[in-house]
């Protein structure tokens, strides 16, 4: 073998030798900064865990002669930091001259972006301490990113929780009494003088319906419901339907629905040629105003 390649083995030795003592001595340091402790006080406590196998095959390889050395198959010391989530630290045989391996080893609920950029930091700041020891600044900034998270998520779940204190706080909504006046073309059909009537009664309305020409619905009740039934009226194929009169009495405090009602509860047919006693009955229950909107 010429003399200049046994000199650029016997470099590559030295240079090897040297690695690997710099791994050791700066685990040691990590240690000695961040003692082993069973039972971290949160997940932003910084956790190392060294893999003692590979560290103690590595020891007893630097013990014996530099030829042998070359000569071995050696394990790569590895750390992993924190718990969840945690990375890994994979060292080459050649760091720090050489870049660490990094890897996401458990989620710890993070999303895949989340977790990009949270490797994509830590490689940025291992590429930026060329050809030296670079451990301690990649475990602070692992952490000081986790801090940061657990921040933003605490003050997520502070913000989530004034919106709630706040809306508990809102006084509860007041009933609200709707009445509606719905003028037809005419209601002549059998079948839909008998939807009318049924369903005014299933949405819990009170109020009349005239059939004939014109046809009048007059309904009056809590005006979710109010509003449903017209909706399910204008379902139905009519010549003509337009609500031509329209109200709605927000209930005060210790107030119901039946307290703001002025047409009974039931709800009343009446016949085509009744239209007087329609408007009588609107009259007497102080409706005339509405019952005026029909000829508008």
């Amino acid at each position: 073998m010429p003399q200049d390649e046994d000199e650029d083995d016997e470099e590559d030795v030295v240079l090897l030798r040297e690695c690997l003592q710099r791994q050791l001595d700066e685990l040691e340091a990590i240690e000695l900064i961040y003692p082993p402790s069973s039972s971290p006080s949160s997940s932003s406590t910084p956790t190392i865990a060294i893999d003692p196998a590979p560290r103690g095959t590595i020891m007893l390889a630097l013990a014996k002669s530099s030829s042998s050395l070359s000569s071995l198959t050696l394990p790569r010391l590895s750390l992993a930091v924190g718990t969840s989530p945690c990375i890994g630290i994979g060292l080459p045989p050649y760091y720090p001259e050489t870049l660490p391996t990094l890897r996401w080893k458990e989620g710890g609920g993070r999303t895949t972006q989340v977790k990009q950029k949270a490797m994509q930091k830590n490689e940025n700041i291992s590429t930026s301490y060329d050809g030296t020891e670079r451990l301690l600044p990649l475990i602070q900034e692992f952490y000081a990113w986790l801090e940061e998270e657990e921040e933003a998520a605490a003050a997520a779940r502070q913000k989530t929780k004034q919106q709630q204190e706040e809306e508990s706080a809102l006084p509860p909504e007041l009933p609200v009494l709707g009445r509606r006046l719905i003028y037809f073309h005419h209601i002549i059909n059998k079948n839909k003088r008998e939807f009318v009537i049924k369903e005014a009664l299933a949405h819990g309305l009170g109020g009349y319906s005239k059939f004939g020409w014109p046809g009048v619905v007059v309904v009056e009740g809590e005006e979710g419901q109010v509003a449903a039934y017209v909706r399910l009226l204008q379902t139905l194929r009519w010549k003509e339907i337009r609500v031509r009169g329209e109200e709605r009495v927000v209930c005060r405090e210790g107030e119901g629905m039946d307290d703001l009602r002025r047409l009974h509860r039931g709800f009343e047919e009446l016949e085509a040629r009744e239209l007087s006693v329609l408007a009588r009955h609107m009259r007497e229950a102080g409706l005339e105003e509405l019952f005026g909107t029909l000829m508008k």
